[in-house]
């Protein structure tokens, strides 16, 4: 880790102690969290005098983290294989960003409700990441899904196939529908008109 390139100024040449630009007063040095689960995995972070812990995820109050999370696996890619500054963009060539999951990790983890960014899923192994650029990462993770989406989101209600059905009947109302699969009414609505579910429903109003 630099600190220059995280935007601090060493107060004296040579003294290790570092302050950020436009606030002289508050001292700065690398430190390395001593929660033994961080998800940083040992990498270093700008921390206050007398400063143990990265944040207060991992003050001891609070549980040890045995498996990286979403974000410490990011960190951990970066500190094994470097940042994605370094390689050209998988898709288009352009200098990359970010370090991307490729998808095809048969044992990927999905971050759970609760935490951010909720649905996402991610791989365990560094090997399941590729550099790309801001661009293409994000058209990437939508057309690979790369975030949980209907039946298998925590908080579904519905299955895929009982979305189908309220969309396809004909003849039913939009409260009976909701009362049939135990669900409101602006739910049943909101199907119907193509608002939610849009992977099922191609996002277009069903033929009443």
């Amino acid at each position: 880790m630099n600190p220059a390139e995280l935007g601090y100024v060493e107060r004296v040449p040579g003294s290790g102690v570092w302050y950020q630009a436009g606030n002289g007063k508050t001292t700065y040095t690398p430190k390395v969290c001593e929660n033994p689960g961080c998800p940083r995995d040992g990498e270093p972070y700008m921390g206050r005098k007398g400063q143990q812990f990265c944040s207060r995820r991992c003050h001891p109050g609070r549980p040890r983290v045995d498996v990286p999370s979403y974000h410490g696996i990011h960190h951990r890619v970066a500190r094994l294989r470097g940042s994605a500054g370094q390689f050209p963009c998988v898709d288009c060539g352009n200098q990359a960003r970010e370090w991307s999951y490729d998808g095809e990790d048969p044992d990927e983890r999905i971050v759970p409700e609760g935490d951010e960014p909720a649905g996402a899923r991610y791989s365990l192994d560094p090997e399941h990441y590729e550099p790309r650029c801001v661009k293409c990462h994000r058209v990437y993770d939508i057309d690979n899904r790369a975030t949980v989406v209907g039946e298998r989101t925590f908080s579904a209600k519905l299955t895929e196939a009982q979305v189908r059905g309220i969309y396809a009947s004909v003849g039913a109302t939009q409260q009976e529908l909701g009362e049939i699969h135990g669900v409101s009414v602006t739910t049943a609505a909101d199907i119907r008109n193509g608002r939610t579910w849009k992977h099922v429903t191609g996002g277009r109003r069903a033929d009443w």
